[in-house]
């Protein structure tokens, strides 16, 4: 989404804990929780289990209002230098068990929706450019301030958490400074540069391989797996009830290897027609729907290394192992066998 995008507002949440460290910067600068109610529609009720999940919009709009009283300041920039960094949940505690850097931000990248469900975060890991950068659709409401926050909460969680003090080598944003240049140059220490197509911390050439000092790969696992669980159920609460119903069946199927439509929408207590149509309602199939859910569990029972590729193709509903190999070939470009190997050396 470019940052002239006339896209509306939408349905997606932010982390409650995000929202109450801007509320409390913005408690600091003056505001009366009145006033924050009266910018952003959220009480100070809706600020008590840091879990929670408001709407995104409410962002936006609080930085619109501190703009509005202070509208040559840097204020992103104040509020990532002050903010606990607590406020992203356990994810930025999380990730100093990582390996290295890249994988610490992959981890980020994967569970943004923790942390804002129209969040986009994409590592650029080639060997001419390495870097994260970061965009909301609702970029366009506040010029970019949210992001620009945003960017300063990760740059101190490369330095602080992670301990790698020398890995940026710029920052880009894609929006005009919203302060003096000088107040951006002294917080990052390195150059800053506006206007940009996207923000971005951009890296110096080797600084995702650098390891991390705290790196432990039991407690890393437990961390992951967390969030994969937490990401998840953030996925399923945005499902509408019906269509939720029929992904609940289509898995207690595929947990019996059964992956016939007609099944589901047995299980799902409707007609197959009903089920076709509904899956239609939110642009997608009924059929595209199981075979999803089939290459998921194809995926996960190929990472066991005792299962053989002719027992998962049996466990899938395939004729044989040729017909697994094909469909898995096409979902995935790779091999079964392939796949596995990728994954356990990884």
């Amino acid at each position: 989404m470019t940052k002239n995008s006339t896209e509306t507002a939408g349905d997606g949440t932010v982390l409650v804990s995000i929202l109450s460290g801007a509320v409390s910067f913005a408690l600091s600068r003056g505001f009366t929780m009145a006033e924050v109610e009266k910018f952003t529609g959220v009480s100070g009720q809706d600020l008590m289990e840091p879990d929670d999940r408001v709407p995104e919009v409410t962002m936006p709009k609080l930085w619109n209002a501190l703009a509005a009283r202070e509208p040559d300041r840097a204020l992103p920039i104040d509020f990532a230098r002050a903010a606990p960094l607590t406020l992203c949940g356990g994810l930025t505690h999380g990730v100093q068990f990582a390996d290295t850097l890249r994988e610490a931000l992959s981890v980020i990248v994967r569970n943004r929706i923790v942390l804002a469900e129209n969040l986009k975060l994409m590592l650029v890991d080639t060997p001419e450019l390495q870097m994260i950068t970061g965009r909301h659709h609702l970029d366009h409401l506040d010029q970019g301030r949210t992001t620009e926050a945003g960017v300063g909460i990760m740059f101190r969680v490369v330095h602080e958490v992670l301990e790698i003090r020398d890995g940026v080598e710029r920052v880009e944003f894609a929006y005009g400074a919203k302060g003096p240049v000088s107040v951006y140059q002294d917080f990052f220490g390195v150059p800053v540069t506006f206007d940009r197509p996207v923000a971005a911390l951009v890296f110096r050439p080797g600084a995702l391989d650098q390891t991390i000092r705290h790196a432990n790969a039991e407690l890393f696992a437990f961390v992951t797996q967390h969030f994969n669980d937490l990401v998840q159920r953030i996925e399923q609460s945005r499902q509408p009830p019906g269509l939720s119903k029929l992904r609940k069946a289509i898995a207690e199927n595929a947990a019996r290897g059964e992956f016939r439509p007609t099944a589901a929408a047995v299980v799902a207590n409707m007609s197959q027609r009903s089920a076709q149509r509904l899956a239609a309602n939110y642009g997608t199939t009924l059929s595209a729907m199981i075979e999803g859910t089939r290459k998921e569990a194809a995926m996960s029972l190929l990472q066991d290394p005792t299962t053989t590729v002719r027992t998962v193709a049996d466990i899938m509903g395939f004729s044989d192992d040729r017909a697994f190999r094909r469909a898995f070939h096409r979902w995935t470009g790779k091999t079964p066998s392939a796949f596995r190997r990728d994954v356990l050396s990884g």
